[in-house]
Parts: C-alpha cells; structure tokens; sequence
C-alpha cells in the first residue's frame, strides 16, 4: 500500500474495503486530522493504485496484516485502526496477530465471516468451491457485462448517487485479477474461531436500510451472533445507511 499522512496527535490508521480507493475516508479525515495524525492507506491495484508489491500469487490478506503491522512497528506507538470492509477484516486480522500494534480497532460494515451471508451454515472449506467460482467469473466477464454488474452492485451498497458513481469508478479501476483473488481469500477467511483471542478494544458499525431486505431486528441478530466472541465488542447500527455508512 501506499499511505497519504496529515495532521498531528495520536495515530490513526483509515483502511478502505476491496477495490476502493481512499475517497470515501476522506470527510473522516478532514474531521480527525486537526486532533490526529491520520494515515490514510491505499491498497495497491485498487482504484488505479500501482499493483507494486501486489503483483505477485496470493494469499494477499495475510500480506497486507503483515504490511500493516510492519507499517506501525516503524511509527512506534500502537494506533487506531478503523477498517471498511475487507479493511475491517484485515483490522481484525491484524488485532489477533499483533495486538501490541492496535490500541483500538472500529470496524465498518464488515463480519467476521463473509460468507454466512450467502450460507449461514458455511465454512471455510464448504464455501471454496464457490469462493473460486466467483474469482473465476469475476476474471472471465467481457468489459460491457463486468461494467454493469458493478453499476447494479453499487446501487446496493452506496446511497448517494454521486457516491455510487465514485464508487463504481474505483472498482473498475482496480487490477480485476488482484479483485478476483481478494474476493475468494474474503469469501474464505473466518475469524470467528480466533476472536476471542483478541484483546483490543473493538467497536463494530453495521448499516441497516429499509432498502434491504432483512429487518433491523435480523440483522442486528447477525451481527451479535457472529461477534459473540469477541470480548467486550460494541456494536452500533447506522440506521438509513448501507454498505459504505
């Protein structure tokens, strides 16, 4: 990754979600940045960044928590890491590998297990068919029809239109082999086993619209099932939000 750092104070990690870029961040950082010293970090191959160390076979994820940690180790302090996404999952990650890096973790819109949102009974071993499978079409769609999924992806996950725009510009802007691999290690890694190892203070945002199609009261059941864990998690609904809070 690369990183933008501004302000002064106490350190403060903004790591975007796959093939996004630093954008939606940014009001964040404008805020924190006159009280902190806010780094903001930029994945390379996502949104046009470089592919750089990136280029090569994954895994990626555990690359990038070590990329993070290494990061910090250099500013020699512990930081707050707040996380969208794949960024709040390699926070997690992070936090139980390095937890003398991380003074507190906020994770945003992001469960320790993808993929029980497709299947609530699934594994890590169960969903790799289908974590590979979705690589696999992820690298084989024709330009037009990538394009338009994306479109109708972004309209899910982003409520402002000019937001969906950016968005969606980000992603198709991103290295879509990088894309491919990430979504499968996403689909794949289930931190639930490993949470209640972790002790850094984490706060857990989750959306909730009336746009979506489960109630608030299901997804706030989802959101305490899977962090049950994770000791002393706090976790907030952002009512009229989606994804991208």
């Amino acid at each position: 990754f690369t990183v933008t750092v501004r302000g002064s104070g106490p350190d403060v990690l903004l790591l975007p979600g796959l093939a996004s870029s630093t954008a939606p961040f940014e009001a964040t950082a404008a805020r924190l940045e006159a009280t902190h010293r806010v780094h903001l970090l930029q994945v390379a191959g996502f949104a046009g960044a470089p592919l750089a160390g990136n280029a090569g076979p994954g895994p990626h994820l555990p690359r990038l928590v070590g990329a993070v940690a290494d990061y910090v180790g250099c500013l020699g302090r512990p930081v707050s890491l707040i996380g969208h996404s794949m960024g709040g999952l390699t926070g997690l990650m992070v936090a139980e590998a390095h937890p003398q890096r991380l003074s507190r973790l906020m994770i945003v819109d992001a469960l320790p297990f993808f993929s029980v949102l497709i299947d609530p009974n699934a594994t890590a071993e169960t969903i790799r068919p289908m974590a590979e499978g979705t690589a696999a079409f992820i690298l084989a769609q024709p330009e037009a029809a990538f394009r338009a999924g994306q479109e109708r992806t972004m309209r899910t996950l982003v409520k402002n239109p000019d937001w969906q725009g950016r968005a969606l510009e980000a992603s198709l802007a991103s290295d879509r082999g990088l894309m491919a691999a990430v979504t499968a290690e996403v689909m794949q890694t289930d931190m639930r086993p490993r949470l209640a190892s972790i002790t850094v203070p984490t706060t857990v945002l989750y959306a909730w619209d009336a746009a979506m199609p489960a109630p608030p009261a299901a997804v706030e059941r989802l959101y305490q099932t899977n962090y049950a864990g994770l000791p002393g998690v706090r976790l907030e609904r952002i009512d009229n939000a989606l994804h991208f809070i």
